[in-house]
């Protein structure tokens, strides 16, 4: 049965800012009860386990430690305000933090948060890429870039045959633009 069946929005958020790795922190999402744990808990803490250890993203996170408030939406917002969540995430990728670590922390989507390191990656002139992706990754995304060019992303996310994703692609030719 999908998730978004079983649980809520809200369930489902708490669920992803938590990450919990066992029963017991599974409990503790928002709208999970002991009948909710006992038919799903298992199944739920062992995908998020994996999917967390798959790309190095923190587990168990403590709620009471919140993540710095969004800006207003209010027409006008402060440019400041964004150069503030900007310079966090920057602080943030300087010492390896992952995409999804640091969209957590500045309270934004992954998408804003790898356009940060992009960024970073850009402003710091970075020629290595990996901090955010595995070497082999880096290696095989650099060679089919030196056949295809560093233009065509979509072209070396198709000679990889999916073994890789299209933002390891971004962050390896981004470095690799400062390489030249």
């Amino acid at each position: 049965m999908p998730a978004y069946i079983v649980f809520g929005d809200t369930s489902l958020r708490d669920m992803a800012r938590r990450r919990p790795t066992t029963l017991e922190g599974f409990l503790d999402v928002s709208g999970v009860g002991q009948a909710k744990a006992r038919q799903y808990g298992d199944e739920f803490v062992a995908t998020i386990a994996e999917y967390c250890r798959a790309r190095d993203v923190d587990v168990d996170v403590d709620p009471s430690v919140r993540p710095v408030p969004k800006p207003s939406t209010r027409r006008g917002r402060s440019r400041s305000t964004v150069n503030i969540v900007k310079q966090l995430a920057f602080e943030r990728f300087g010492r390896g933090d992952s995409v999804v670590s640091v969209s957590d922390a500045i309270g934004k989507k992954p998408e804003i948060a790898l356009k940060y390191l992009l960024d970073y990656i850009a402003d710091a002139k970075l020629t290595d890429a990996t901090p955010w992706v595995d070497a082999d990754t880096v290696a095989r995304i650099a060679g089919i870039a030196k056949t295809v060019g560093t233009t065509r992303p979509m072209s070396i996310l198709k000679e990889l045959n999916g073994n890789a994703t299209h933002d390891d692609i971004k962050i390896t030719l981004a470095c690799l633009e400062n390489d030249n």
